[in-house]
């Protein structure tokens, strides 16, 4: 039986699901339609490659945008604003980073509805380039603030920074290979040294206290690299893709601060003479102003340190053989678990396993 040589995303794909990873890497099933979640992670993980290694926020922002611009789709370099192939979440928008016109915001609340109510590919491709625009635009609004307070928070707590995208290879003794690309080694104010890696996501609540200490692919790359490095502990860079507002309001009539109001209009009660029975009195009314809002956009970003225990290392290592000897063997279990259930989502093979139907999926040639 010959050796294996495998990235780590094969191994994690196996360990979900065999048949899952018997669709992708050896019946070649890819998604016809590509998320717009890989696409802006790929392109921010790029940026923040060139940041913390040249700690320059200008270079890493033109990484960004190149990168933004144009990317691979299935194999095809192509342009990406407005493009049709890909599925933007409506969470993506923000018309407080990116304004759009009450016209516009009308259409986009009208597309939603349509993209609720039939499949992706059965509505109307100008009207997929026109929302997919909006979409883009918005999205490299956030990217820009996330690099501007990574440079600005996140750096200062690094004394240095190696390692970025380094090589490694897990070996068992029987030749079989993991090959592993480190996102990047820290050295903490306190001395430590942290095999780290960035994660964007949609919820804080993704990344517990304990996440980076139970994650399967920092424990491998811990093994292999301690020693190289120094390497004391794990730890997560965790960056929420949806940006904070925090707004300020004052009544553009009075100027009394309403940050903390509900009210659509300033309710500051003030002194106005009033006519009550034929005669001007004081009285008291509200002010009414419009609220003039200011925003002050801020990324949300923090960084979770965990100690390796030994016990979930070995653990780690334990299924990442079986995950080979399973591999190796062709054994393609089905775990129908997460079917329905992947990071919130249905598996992308949903309908091809349980109804025989890739009408949703392109065909590649065989990866492995």
């Amino acid at each position: 039986m010959n050796n294996t040589r495998l990235s780590y995303s094969q191994v994690s794909s196996y360990t979900t699901c065999g048949q899952m990873y018997y669709n992708h890497y050896r019946l070649g099933y890819r998604e016809k339609w590509i998320r717009s979640s890989l696409i802006f992670g790929s392109a921010i993980d790029q940026a923040l490659n060139e940041l913390l290694g040249s700690k320059d926020l200008d270079k890493a922002k033109q990484v960004f945008e190149k990168n933004w611009n144009f990317s691979f789709i299935n194999k095809k370099y192509t342009s990406l604003k407005g493009n049709p192939d890909i599925l933007f979440s409506s969470k993506d928008l923000d018309t407080d980073l990116h304004p759009l016109s009450p016209e516009e915001e009308a259409w986009i609340a009208e597309f939603e509805e349509h993209k609720a109510a039939k499949p992706w590919a059965e509505i109307d491709t100008e009207k997929r380039v026109k929302y997919n625009s909006f979409m883009w635009d918005s999205l490299k609004a956030k990217a820009l603030i996330i690099l501007r307070d990574y440079h600005a928070k996140i750096l200062p707590q690094f004394i240095a920074v190696t390692g970025i995208q380094h090589q490694s290879t897990l070996t068992n003794p029987a030749g079989d290979s993991v090959v592993q690309y480190l996102d990047f080694i820290a050295t903490l104010q306190d001395g430590s040294v942290v095999l780290m890696d960035n994660k964007t996501t949609s919820s804080m609540h993704y990344y517990t206290d304990d996440s980076p200490g139970t994650s399967p692919q920092l424990l491998s790359y811990y093994y292999v690299n301690k020693e190289a490095f120094g390497l004391s502990a794990v730890g997560y860079v965790v960056i929420l893709k949806n940006i904070l507002k925090n707004k300020t309001k004052v009544c553009a009539a009075c100027g009394l601060d309403g940050t903390e109001s509900r009210a659509k209009t300033c309710d500051k009660e003030v002194v106005k003479l009033v006519t009550k029975r034929g005669k001007e009195v004081e009285g008291k009314e509200r002010c009414g102003g419009e609220w003039s809002v200011t925003i002050h956009p801020e990324a949300a970003i923090k960084i979770i340190v965990n100690p390796v225990q030994e016990k979930a290392q070995d653990l780690v290592l334990s299924a990442l053989d079986e995950a080979n000897n399973g591999i190796k063997s062709e054994v393609w279990y089905k775990n129908l678990s997460i079917c329905k259930n992947i990071y919130g989502s249905p598996c992308k093979f949903y309908n091809l396993c349980w109804k025989g139907d890739d009408s949703d999926l392109v065909k590649q040639e065989e990866s492995v």
